[in-house]
């Protein structure tokens, strides 16, 4: 079995190994591999990870990307199957049944991310063929009833203390290495994003803000302590608060048209 080799992305080597020899060395039947977990879990990046991993393009003959949603148009969604299978960027009417004549014979790989029913599973299940060649097809939802048929399951995890502070050294220093003296305060500000990928990225823009000395991550670490809705994690709706909060004046009026009407 050749090696199998990882993007650089922090977090969820062991996931991604597995699912990677899931997609190449499983069985010949077409099978269907789902990745769950909480919104802002990191669900959507190790789906890319794997999805743009090497050995996994050079294994199917054709690959597609399609990003779903909660409020979703299946035949929109499927002209994007097929211009990524196809190369080709027109619509057309009979789409379902041109994809599947395309994906005929064909090993392939479809990328659904964020599908969050069942009955839109159905929906576009029904347009992939199963031609026993080893094609696979992943879907990533917060919700493990979307799927009935799932051949493999990952269960994302949340992320450690050390994962944590790294994913927040990657945003801030680009792979740089942290500064003396904020090691120790960055642990602490890490701790404080509860293992969200997401809170963490974050927590990471509104510190690119701060002069990165001690002094001054020290006064915000204490500013996340000292919000009250924080408890003892920090929530995503509450760092984005915090983002508004240390935003210059000039763009803070620019999220107004971020607010939907109704």
């Amino acid at each position: 079995m050749p090696r199998i080799s990882i993007p650089k992305v922090v977090g969820f080597k062991k996931e991604a190994e597995t699912i990677i020899k899931q997609l190449i060395y499983g069985s010949k039947e077409r099978e269907v591999v789902l990745i769950i977990g909480m919104g802002g879990l990191g669900k959507t990046t190790l789906a890319k990870k794997v999805y743009e991993e090497k050995n996994v393009a050079n294994h199917f003959d054709k690959r597609a990307w399609c990003i779903v949603s909660q409020e979703y148009d299946c035949k929109n969604l499927l002209n994007k199957i097929y211009n990524d299978v196809c190369g080709d960027k027109t619509e057309i009417d009979n789409v379902a049944e041109e994809l599947r004549k395309s994906l005929m014979g064909r090993r392939y790989l479809i990328v659904l991310d964020d599908i969050w029913s069942e009955e839109a599973w159905e929906e576009l299940n029904r347009v992939f063929p199963s031609c026993d060649n080893g094609s696979r097809i992943v879907l990533t939802s917060r919700q493990e009833s979307v799927v009935s048929d799932a051949k493999h399951i990952c269960r994302l995890p949340f992320f450690t203390i050390d994962e944590s502070l790294k994913l927040l050294h990657v945003k801030l220093f680009k792979g740089k290495g942290c500064p003396e003296g904020l090691e120790n305060v960055g642990r602490k500000i890490s701790k404080k994003c509860g293992g969200l990928p997401l809170t963490i990225g974050l927590i990471a823009g509104v510190l690119e803000k701060v002069e990165k000395c001690e002094q001054m991550w020290h006064e915000f670490l204490l500013t996340l302590n000292s919000h009250v809705a924080f408890g003892d994690g920090i929530q995503s709706n509450d760092a984005i608060e915090l983002s508004y909060k240390y935003l210059s004046d000039h763009l803070k009026p620019c999220l107004l048209y971020c607010i939907p009407k109704g």
